[in-house]
């Protein structure tokens, strides 16, 4: 019997693999009503959907993972998803992970390897998932890897309790809409990040956040619909064009600073203008009042001013493209 915190699994609840399997089939126990099974230190590859909406499953044990001599390289699409896995710690030499391989699951607390460098599409889409501890090499995060974990509150490389939620410096990659409409409140952004991708960030509830001067590719509505936003800093790297509606429906946004190292924009009172000072770019959304604009300004960008609660604004002489 398979024995787990305050409960036995009988043995007709486990699935049992033998010690000699080296692959696990595509769907093999999907759909299947076991609770608990043991992954032989000799497998190498489980399939696609292998135990996918097996909603009973609630442990799942790799021998081999305390000692290091677990075979498993490889995790198929949705493996895990739709189950009812309460944690799970991958072993040391998994490298590759399909698409969506926890999505929709009840998981918790994920423990990933220093061999796994790319979470993939929609790992995590959907889930229960709170902790999330991160493998020392991860480089890539890809679309929607994190999208509608409303539960999740930490991400990072040491252990939640009391730990800040921060993506190392090895991450050079966030996906579209990777963390969108996610329950993570507070995020530090390593200094090795490349990339944001499109919505990564939309719906996310982060309240204060600081783009990396590293970060030269900003896609659109990048941290759009951030409903608990209150200041963000804005990094040297992406150009004017990236900030254009980069905060739309930031209803709570009070700042828009930016980074010592920037050459292109400049914050004022902590709004986001043209390094020239000539063009308004991004007003934030979530102050109230009246705005009297500098005298330089001779343009708005797209969606500077939609759904903000000044109550009025006082444009320039030098105005012409609203």
């Amino acid at each position: 019997m398979l024995c787990s915190i305050g409960k036995t699994i009988k043995p007709e609840d486990l699935g049992e693999i033998p010690a000699n399997v080296t692959a696990i089939a595509e769907g093999a126990f999907e759909g299947s009503n076991i609770q608990a099974v043991v992954i032989p230190a000799s497998v190498k590859t489980i399939g696609d959907r292998a135990f996918a909406d097996v909603e009973s499953l609630e442990h799942v044990v790799f021998a081999g993972a305390d000692n290091s001599t677990s075979s498993l390289a490889s995790i198929g699409k949705q493996a895990f998803a739709n189950t009812g896995l309460l944690t799970i710690a991958l072993p040391e030499g998994v490298q590759t992970i399909g698409d969506e391989v926890f999505s929709g699951s009840m998981v918790a607390s994920v423990t990933l390897p220093s061999s796994l460098k790319t979470i993939p599409k929609g790992m995590f889409k959907d889930s229960a998932v709170a902790s999330v501890i991160l493998g020392a090499n991860t480089q890539v995060i890809e679309a929607r890897a994190f999208s509608g974990c409303e539960d999740l509150a930490y991400i990072g490389l040491g252990v939640a309790s009391g730990s800040t939620s921060a993506l190392p410096s090895s991450v050079t990659s966030i996906g579209d809409g990777a963390f969108e409409n996610c329950g993570l409140a507070a995020l530090e952004l390593g200094d090795g990040l490349l990339s944001i991708g499109a919505a990564a960030f939309s719906g996310c509830n982060i309240a204060e956040l600081v783009v990396p001067d590293t970060v030269t590719d900003l896609g659109q509505h990048a941290f759009s619909g951030m409903g608990k936003l209150r200041k963000i800093t804005v990094g040297a790297g992406a150009p004017v064009s990236a900030y254009v509606e980069a905060f739309a429906d930031d209803r709570a946004l009070k700042r828009i600073d930016a980074s010592p190292a920037c050459t292109q924009v400049v914050s004022s009172d902590g709004v986001l203008f043209s390094a020239d000072m000539t063009q308004l770019i991004a007003y934030p959304l979530g102050v109230y009042g009246a705005y009297q604009m500098p005298d330089s300004v001779a343009s708005i960008a797209p969606g500077a001013f939609a759904s903000a609660a000044t109550t009025n604004v006082v444009f320039p002489e030098a105005l012409r493209v609203i």
